[in-house]
């Protein structure tokens, strides 16, 4: 996995030199807040069906930047496109409580994750003494020296055992394994370990939205560590072998699932509908493995990892799905027009493995209060294409004379609906229709050697073609 991130963190920096290194332009896509607000309240229902080609295909090049379209158009099976408001919500003690009592029946729950003890630190600091690895060498720097006093000085006051401490549902301050309080918002969070016994033991967590924290409502059901898509893994070998990108063994625990897709999503929706889990729409689908969580900061549970399918959901509305803003983007401090969500859009992750449900992670709830619009009307398509290649371009575009040459290919283009701010209530987010575009990157030297780049999606605002960039969270910025 180091090598395939090397190699990644080497293209990145390509591009943001190619970037650092271009003219410019003379504006990003730039629209006015008012103008769509009102745009969005005065609009009638439209009177023609909303047309799209099938299919796009386009090359266009300027300078050493090369944009290569190749795409289905891909639009719901919807015949209005409405416009909401929401608010996030938190949890009742009586919701958490069913919520609590659905994943782990009437098992102990103990506070999770435990306190580190002395041979807990003990053990970290033989790792410490031994360097910080680069390169696979282990170097002794500044950094790893002040790590090692550190724990060395926590080894003084540690316990010597982490005896189980057995609670209940009521929600609490976050601490970290010193036993301190992470930041004084709360109480508004529950952390806990299932004593399922078995070596199956499991994790829950449960946090209430805490405005001027950045945080969201959130529930989360673990007996694994993580996951690793097909997906991801097909993308590691594009920069080498299982070997070269960290993946030894991963095509052959892939061969092995043992569990109908049909089936899984059958388990995966029945959960949803015993939870009461409205408005959320199936985004993506995938085989993916699943990483045991091991005896994890005082869990017990040994099971081994294990392949599946990883099932997310999205906010959906009008039956138009969502679509997950997965990475960083703008802090909401930009001037207008800034379309960033304020907060995180809804989403909900649930893994199945043969041994039934493996992970169930919900978060960034919230409930609609305002129906802005029953249909409103959306920007002609072709506006839509010349926002993609202006963005493309504005962001990535080389100096034409610049020997590396760029190459951006787009592979698909769907219409969903995304989360952007409300002039003036940065507690609240409007749903709109958002055009989603998946791209992926290459970068040629002068020396014609080819580097696979990063993918990138780039999404815009359907109703007038603004650029909707991901949060960081607005309200995590006020105190």
């Amino acid at each position: 996995m180091r090598k395939f991130l090397n190699k990644f963190l080497a293209i990145v920096l390509i591009t943001i030199f190619l970037a650092g290194c271009q003219p410019t332009p003379e504006e990003g896509i730039v629209v006015q807040r008012n103008e769509l607000e009102n745009k969005i309240e005065n609009t009638a229902a439209p009177a023609d069906v909303y047309e799209t080609p099938e299919h796009w295909t386009d090359t266009v090049t300027r300078g050493n930047l090369v944009v290569n379209i190749d795409t289905d158009v891909t639009l719901p099976d919807v015949s209005q496109y409405p416009v909401v408001k929401l608010e996030p919500i938190t949890f009742s003690q009586e919701r958490i409580d069913e919520l609590v009592a659905y994943f782990a029946g009437e098992h102990k729950l103990y506070a999770w994750p435990s306190v580190f003890t002395k041979e807990d630190y003990e053990a970290q600091l033989v790792e410490a003494k031994r360097g910080q690895e680069i390169d696979g060498e282990y170097i002794v720097n500044e950094s790893t020296i002040r790590h090692v006093e550190a724990l060395e000085e926590k080894i003084k006051n540690a316990p010597e055992d982490s005896p189980r401490v057995y609670t209940d549902t009521k929600l609490t301050y976050q601490t970290d394994l010193d036993g301190n309080v992470n930041y004084d918002a709360g109480p508004n969070s529950l952390n806990v370990g299932v004593e399922f016994g078995d070596g199956n033991e499991a994790t829950i967590f449960a946090q209430n939205f805490t405005e001027g924290f950045g945080n969201s409502t959130s529930f989360s059901f673990r007996l694994i560590n993580g996951y690793t898509t097909e997906s991801f893994y097909q993308q590691g070998l594009l920069y080498g072998d299982e070997s070269e990108s960290g993946f030894e063994g991963y095509g052959e625990i892939f061969d092995t699932i043992d569990i109908d897709k049909e089936d899984a999503r059958a388990q995966a929706e029945k959960l949803i509908a015993d939870l009461g889990i409205n408005d959320m729409a199936l985004a993506q689908e995938e085989k993916a493995i699943l990483h045991s969580l091991h005896n994890l900061w005082g869990v017990d549970n040994n099971q081994p990892d294990r392949v599946g399918y990883v099932f997310n959901y999205v906010r959906e509305s009008g039956g138009i799905s969502g679509f997950q803003l997965l990475s960083w983007g703008s802090n909401g401090n930009e001037p207008p027009p800034d379309y960033s969500p304020p907060f995180f859009q809804e989403m909900l992750t649930i893994a199945i493995s043969e041994n039934g449900i493996d992970s169930f992670n919900w978060s960034g709830l919230a409930q609609v209060i305002e129906t802005v619009s029953e249909n409103v009307s959306l920007l002609p398509f072709e506006d839509i294409q010349q926002s993609l290649i202006d963005q493309i371009y504005y962001q990535l575009a080389p100096q034409s004379e610049n020997e590396y040459k760029m190459e951006v290919f787009v592979n698909s283009a769907e219409l969903h609906v995304g989360y952007i701010s409300v002039q003036n209530n940065p507690r609240q987010a409007m749903l709109v229709p958002m055009w989603v575009f998946h791209t992926y990157e290459t970068t040629t030297d002068s020396d014609k050697n080819t580097y696979m780049g990063n993918f990138t999606t780039y999404q815009f605002n359907a109703i007038d073609g603004g650029v909707i960039m991901p949060s960081m969270g607005v309200i995590a910025g006020e105190e």
